[in-house]
């Protein structure tokens, strides 16, 4: 447990109000995001382009709204500063104001005159930093802050041309208080800056989050079971942002608290994405199965042949289990499997009229079920689909309810009752899934599964989404 903590100590560079190691994490590199700010400066871009700067009404003039004519980036970065958040850098920026009516009198207030007004601006930079902060409910929320030197507004030329030659000496009250409109007009360019930014950037960023942080809750049988991925933790070294989550699956009839530990994670590496959970995460949702009695209900089989029909032909077969234990999941070697020890089966026949149970056999199991994963994309989800094998069965007669019979036979049919089984499972096994940033895929993409942890690793790609 100390290696544990001094591990912890490490993981959260910015925040962390818990002593719990994280179950999951979702990691994307540095130059991963420097790619993708290919994809929102230029609609940064377009907004600013749309932007009108308020009117001011001030002691010795007024202007009307102003409208952004025309606006461009020179050029453009995003950093992860350890220990800090994600800078992004806007740079070489310059831009037209449109004309605009004004109206100024003199120090004295003894002529009004009115006139237009437009200015422009080079050589101005813009700067944001990105963090992950709790809201109040405790879930994480990435929030884009704007320093005090944050924006500069570069060097900015205002012009003007008055209505009428007559108030040219009027317009020198113009010149006297360029200082005083360059920094109106600053202020609302920061401003307006500063909310497309966060804008362009919160807004797909916080819905991933939230749809990370609380999926849908997956059915089984007659309950649901809620995945708690809240954020522990988040870790800006390396040049990546790293989040690290709760991972816990709780059932929503009967919430609770797991006592399991999960397992200490692997670093993230150096791929664009890399996406992981630790065999804790699906071990606690064997727990809440286990403590909600999920699926100890009776199973009825579509009808398979066996030693069974001389008893009653035709009918379906019927498996009553019982847990003894919780489940155990195990990753490792590339694969995941799945131990149920301990079961008990009773096995019977359907038989009409009244839906009869006739018992046959009751059996105690043990089982290992392979897991191959599969990573399917479309254009809201990456789904990691899993896909069950029988590795392992063995069997122990315990109670014939029809005399003697062949233990080979029994067996087999068994066993031919555990594949039927385990392809309906397959059938309704629900998928893990991450939401997927608009005009991102992933490419490349390798799932392995070792030291008790699943991790998807990809490059990440902008696309026009194909399936």
């Amino acid at each position: 447990m100390l290696g544990s903590a001094v591990f912890l100590s490490c993981l959260y560079d910015v925040w962390a109000d818990t002593d719990v190691l994280p179950g999951g994490m979702l990691s994307v590199a540095g130059s991963a995001l420097t790619r993708g700010a290919d994809h929102f400066i230029p609609q940064i871009v377009e907004s600013l382009k749309e932007t009108v700067l308020p009117g001011q009404n001030e002691t010795l003039f007024w202007f009307e709204p102003i409208h952004v004519e025309d606006l461009s980036i020179g050029n453009y970065n995003v950093t992860v500063l350890p220990q800090q958040g994600v800078s992004v850098n806007l740079n070489d920026m310059s831009n037209q104001l449109a004309p605009t009516r004004f109206m100024v009198h003199d120090l004295f207030n003894l002529v009004k005159c009115g006139g237009t007004i437009w200015a422009e601006a080079q050589g101005a930079r813009y700067s944001a930093m990105n963090t992950i902060e709790l809201d109040d409910d405790g879930f994480g929320k990435l929030v884009v802050k704007t320093p005090q030197d944050g924006f500069d507004v570069g060097s900015v030329t205002v012009h003007h041309q008055m209505d009428t030659a007559g108030c040219e000496a009027v317009a020198d009250v113009v010149h006297l208080l360029d200082g005083a409109i360059i920094d109106l007009i600053a202020g609302q360019l920061e401003k307006h800056l500063a909310d497309i930014v966060a804008s362009a950037i919160e807004t797909p960023a916080n819905l991933g989050l939230s749809l990370l942080e609380k999926p849908p809750a997956i059915g089984l049988f007659d309950e649901k079971f809620q995945l708690d991925n809240t954020f522990v933790g988040v870790s800006y070294d390396d040049n990546r942002i790293t989040h690290y989550a709760k991972g816990e699956f709780q059932s929503t009839k009967n919430p609770k608290e797991s006592a399991l530990v999960p397992a200490v994670l692997s670093p993230a590496g150096d791929r664009d994405l890399v996406w992981s959970f630790s065999d804790y995460t699906i071990n606690t949702l064997f727990e809440s199965m286990y403590a909600e009695h999920i699926g100890e209900n009776l199973l009825v089989l579509p009808f398979i042949k066996t030693l069974f029909d001389k008893e009653c032909p035709s009918c379906p077969i019927v498996i009553k289990n019982t847990f003894s234990q919780r489940g155990q999941q195990i990753f490792d070697n590339d694969m995941g499997q799945a131990d149920f020890r301990g079961m008990t089966w009773e096995v019977g026949a359907l038989q009409e009229p009244g839906d009869v149970v006739l018992p046959m056999v009751d059996l105690s199991i043990n089982a290992s079920l392979g897991q191959a994963f599969v990573l399917e994309q479309t254009a809201t989800n990456a789904d990691l689909k899993a896909t069950v094998s029988l590795e392992n069965f063995q069997q122990e007669l315990l109670v014939s309810h029809i005399g003697e019979i062949d233990t080979s036979d029994l067996t087999r049919d068994i066993k031919a009752i555990a594949l039927a089984g385990i392809a309906m499972l397959n059938e309704n096994l629900p998928v893990i899934s991450i939401p997927v940033i608009e005009g991102v895929k992933m490419a490349n993409e390798r799932i392995s599964a070792s030291n008790r942890e699943v991790r998807i690793e990809a490059d990440l790609v902008a696309a026009s989404f194909v399936v």
